[in-house]
């Protein structure tokens, strides 16, 4: 596996920490960190969903992740 997905996956975690927060606000942030696509920060964000370490609620316009 790739080293920055691996940060991108710990950041994104430890930004939920904090509580939740809107997806969209997630890649944005993160993609601007990494200076990276923001298909690659979402495709992380599928992989946590995926694999259980985050839920997200998916409410059209803004889906919202939380832990």
């Amino acid at each position: 596996m790739n080293r920055m997905n691996t940060n991108i996956r710990i950041d994104t975690v430890n930004m939920l920490m904090q509580g939740k927060i809107e997806t969209r606000e997630i890649v944005k942030i993160l993609a601007k960190k990494y200076n990276t696509t923001k298909q690659r920060i979402c495709g992380n964000l599928s992989y946590l969903k995926r694999c259980g370490a985050i839920h997200v609620f998916s409410d059209r316009p803004h889906s919202v992740a939380y832990l």
